[in-house]
């Protein structure tokens, strides 16, 4: 099983693709993004109170973690609503939770 994942993880190294997370008050997808960038399997993108969120990280895993502070972001927030809903409507999300996602808590 260990093979098949390492298979896994060396295979999403240096693609280039983006994760963008969204339930930042959560302690595991503050983990989760953590050993996203520390392994270099994509480009980590944290969605919220940006002063709060880097307090969880080092200096080291801040290089490789980008923030979008949700306070600051109003004026972008359809715009991440309408691309959020776009990439995770074929799985089911509506506009209203995308929208819901992407508010401030």
């Amino acid at each position: 099983m260990t093979d098949v994942f390492d298979k896994i993880i060396e295979k999403a190294k240096g693609t280039g693709k983006r994760i963008v997370l969204t339930e930042t008050e959560d302690q595991r997808v503050i983990d989760a993004a953590k050993k996203a960038a520390d392994m270099g399997l994509c480009n980590v993108i944290l969605l919220g109170k940006e002063d709060e969120l880097k307090s969880n990280f080092s200096a080291e895993e801040l290089k490789n973690i980008t923030f979008i502070d949700v306070q600051v972001a109003d004026e972008k927030r359809d715009l991440y609503a309408s691309m959020l809903y776009e990439l995770r409507k074929n799985k089911g999300m509506t506009e209203e939770q995308a929208h819901k996602n992407v508010q401030d808590k």
